[in-house]
């Protein structure tokens, strides 16, 4: 029943199809934990020093500011929901 309130929902404000896109997107990630096709990759620069975790979300750019990112720490499952809406990535941090 949610699914197919959701697909309706979707259908609306995206375009007839969204919906069922959106809800196959769902099950794949989420019930059958796949992997999506496309993860963005984000390289880091750094000077070898420890950083911290909400710095490097603000420099990677998966959030407004370190506040942001402290919040998102701390509220750990939405953090996952907030960051995964922006879309998955890698981040690797090179020393400069």
């Amino acid at each position: 029943m949610k699914f197919e309130l959701g697909v309706e929902i979707v259908d609306r404000f995206h375009g007839a199809g969204a919906g069922t896109r959106a809800r196959d997107a769902f099950v794949a990630r989420f019930q059958q934990g796949n992997v999506p096709e496309q993860i963005e990759r984000i390289t880091l620069t750094t000077d070898g020093a420890p950083q911290r975790l909400a710095n490097v979300l603000k420099n990677a750019g998966l959030v407004a500011s370190t506040s942001d990112g402290n919040r998102m720490i701390d509220l750990d499952t939405r953090a996952n929901a907030k960051l995964w809406r922006r879309g998955p990535s890698i981040i690797s941090m090179r020393p400069a």
